[in-house]
């Protein structure tokens, strides 16, 4: 019988530094994913969520209540 693996649970601050990381392009995405330990994909999901999410941080806070 195999045990059920947990999934890993990364805090928000990590995913924030790693997508930075990623839109910078000072390394692969490959290259930050072996450092932290991380799949490719899921540096590649955290660095469109963060390009996407960066209008709400310039918009007016009467724009975001709506």
């Amino acid at each position: 019988m195999s045990e059920k693996r947990q999934r890993k649970s990364h805090a928000t601050q990590f995913k924030a530094k790693i997508a930075m990381k990623a839109i910078k392009g000072q390394c692969t995405i490959k290259e930050i994913a072996s450092h932290y330990g991380l799949h490719p994909n899921l540096v590649n999901l955290w660095r469109r969520q963060a390009i996407d999410h960066i209008p709400e941080a310039f918009s007016a806070r009467r724009d975001r209540e709506v």
